[in-house]
């Protein structure tokens, strides 16, 4: 099934293209260079540049890679982190933070920064591979798992399995 390229979309790729043009001049780079790059006509990365063409989801795919590995230094992952929790109203509420992140001790720091703000005055605890604030001004509570998060960091900088040739 195809994905729909929504709004969000759309504002991302627009923000992908502000990212590739600062890239582009700060090296000093043509847009016929770029458009090699990425497999695309010196009109196309053109138009995109002067927001006359958004591009679709492969467009934005590609440039969000092409960023990605030039941009992000190796062993930095782009942490998404869930912050849960319940309003001193009763409200169920939920927000998605992305952390750009290289060891253990960013991430839990740029979530335990995170946390503060939300909490105020709360009292954060340490809980298994995450954080729980109890009693913060705005929140009963907020559940922060970082599972996930750390996974990615280790993936990332995980070396490569050495291949093995069989002989006969």
């Amino acid at each position: 099934m195809a994905k729909v390229w929504a709004e969000a979309d759309a504002a991302q790729f627009e923000a992908s293209i502000t990212a590739l043009k600062r890239y582009r001049q700060d090296r000093g780079l043509t847009q016929e260079q770029i458009a090699g790059q990425l497999q695309v006509s010196t009109r196309t990365v053109a138009r995109w540049e002067h927001g006359v063409y958004r591009g679709d989801r492969r467009n934005a795919d590609a440039v969000g890679a092409f960023l990605r590995a030039r941009i992000q230094p190796p062993g930095q992952i782009e942490a998404d982190i869930m912050f849960t929790g319940i309003s001193v109203d009763g409200e169920r509420c939920a927000e998605f933070v992305v952390f750009k992140v290289t060891t253990e001790a960013e991430l839990r720091d740029a979530a335990m920064q995170h946390l503060r703000v939300l909490a105020h005055t709360g009292f954060i605890r340490h809980e298994g591979n995450g954080y729980r604030i109890v009693s913060g001004s705005a929140f009963v509570e907020i559940v922060c798992d970082l599972t996930d998060a750390l996974a990615a960091l280790a993936a990332a900088k995980a070396e490569p399995a050495p291949t093995a040739k069989i002989l006969r």
